[in-house]
């Protein structure tokens, strides 16, 4: 991909830093569990391995096709399997004194999802490399990572890997065929050529199938976005039946009203820039906003529900309401089934089905789906 460059001017950089907790981590436990409570096997990463949201991105997909899940996440030494397998030294301590892991090797490994068995281990990429390399000296930026599932080939799922965000950002796919992970490509914004993405991280992914993202070419944006840290938060999804097609808006000096697909503004600001839900029975959706759900009006939105004696944390886990509106279940979709599997990952975001749900839809697609 061209000659890695070795610095990027300081006054790239989009978000400011985050700074992680310094001291020692308990190990990381991932546990598969039935839906009657059963334990079907444990995996601890060991203490190699950093307990927080930044440094454990899993994914469960069935990456080989056999019709059963495998669960795929970054290991180092000391990592034991659901089988009580151990990756590399059971006895390294990789920790500096501030709890940080800035030395030693990194794994990627993909678990079998009935016993937790390793099936595959190779090298984690993209490496740890030079820890300045990646924003800062002391292991923030180096140890920020996302995951995700994409069907790269339009047919085969692929897992992807990434490393590093705010600076330098760094994805891997993988394939999982044969038993054995096999690297697809990586892609490095200190590369030449893609300059673009470096500094634009965030702390997400998102998968679709765009289309025009062969050209890289810029529809339209908005500039001074929340000043030099850039919007907080932003959301795209049809929220007002008045306008065709998706609508825009977020958290920031210039995106705090309604922009439709040509960026031309269409409405006032809406009460929340956070999750949305197709709540009440039509094709547009609600916004969603902790234990609330309202609906967006010309002059006001409207609430639909105010949860009670819910936590924020996963919503209200209320029932849809009924509705005339009948389509395949969004699962079928793969653009959404992917959106899924990267729910886990970090700051999760909306997900969005491959087809347009809203007001004035067409006649979802018939799912193009088999069974064994």
């Amino acid at each position: 991909m061209g000659t890695t460059r070795s610095s990027r001017p300081s006054g790239r950089l989009s978000t400011p830093l985050r700074r992680t907790p310094r001291g020692y981590t308990g190990n990381v436990y991932v546990d598969a569990y039935t839906l009657t409570g059963t334990r079907l096997w444990r995996i601890d990463l060991g203490r190699n391995i950093r307990a927080g949201a930044h440094y454990t991105q899993f994914q469960v997909y069935d990456y080989d096709g056999d019709g059963d899940a495998e669960v795929a996440m970054k290991t180092a030494d000391g990592t034991r399997s659901g089988t009580g397998q151990t990756i590399g030294s059971s006895s390294a301590d990789h920790r500096n004194s501030s709890g940080y892991i800035l030395a030693g090797p990194e794994y990627l490994t993909m678990f079998d999802g009935r016993s937790g068995a390793v099936l595959s281990t190779v090298n984690y990429d993209p490496p740890r490399g030079t820890v300045s390399s990646w924003g800062d000296s002391y292991g923030n930026r180096v140890d920020r990572f996302l995951a995700a599932t994409a069907y790269l080939d339009g047919e085969r799922p692929s897992l992807i890997m990434a490393r590093g965000y705010y600076t330098r950002a760094v994805v891997a796919a993988w394939d999982f065929r044969n038993g054995t992970l096999t690297k697809r490509w990586t892609f490095d914004s200190n590369n030449s050529g893609s300059s673009a993405a470096y500094g634009q991280g965030n702390h997400n992914l998102s998968v679709a199938d765009v289309h025009d993202a062969r050209t890289g070419q810029v529809i339209w944006q908005r500039p001074n976005n929340g000043g030099a840290e850039g919007p907080g938060r932003g959301v795209a999804g049809d929220i007002d039946a008045g306008s065709a097609g998706a609508e825009f808006w977020g958290a920031g000096t210039t995106m705090t009203n309604l922009f439709n697909t040509g960026g031309s503004l269409v409405g006032r600001t809406p009460s929340s820039a956070n999750f949305l839900a197709w709540w009440d029975g039509d094709t547009t959706r609600e916004l969603l906003d902790g234990t609330r759900i309202g609906k967006y009006g010309t002059s006001g939105d409207t609430r639909l529900l105010t949860g009670s004696s819910v936590s924020a944390n996963n919503g209200t886990k209320s029932t849809p309401t009924p509705t005339g509106t009948r389509i395949h279940t969004l699962l079928h979709d793969p653009q959404y089934r992917v959106a899924i599997a990267w729910q886990n990952t970090a700051y999760n975001q909306p997900p969005h089905p491959g087809f347009h749900i809203g007001d004035g839809m067409a006649t979802p697609p018939t799912p193009n789906i088999y069974l064994r």
